[in-house]
């Protein structure tokens, strides 16, 4: 768990500094799922969506992300 959450630092800042890449959001969003944060990591897809819409991974992080949340 400590590595996740460092890693999430990591991810975060990568966010911050390269707020327009879609890898960023995404492994953020991959993050944010496995410590059960679900509307960060919805936010994080959605970004990861509008940067490259034509990635179906990461419609299936957003669905999973929507379900765990209630959405």
């Amino acid at each position: 768990m400590q590595s996740l959450a460092l890693a999430k630092v990591g991810y975060d800042a990568a966010v911050k500094f390269a707020p327009g890449h879609y890898w960023s959001h995404y492994l953020a969003g991959s993050i944010a799922l496995d410590l059960q944060d679900y509307a960060e990591a919805a936010e994080h897809f959605g970004n990861a969506i509008l940067d490259d819409p034509d990635r179906p991974q990461v419609f299936l992080g957003l669905a999973i992300a929507a379900y765990f949340a209630g959405d």
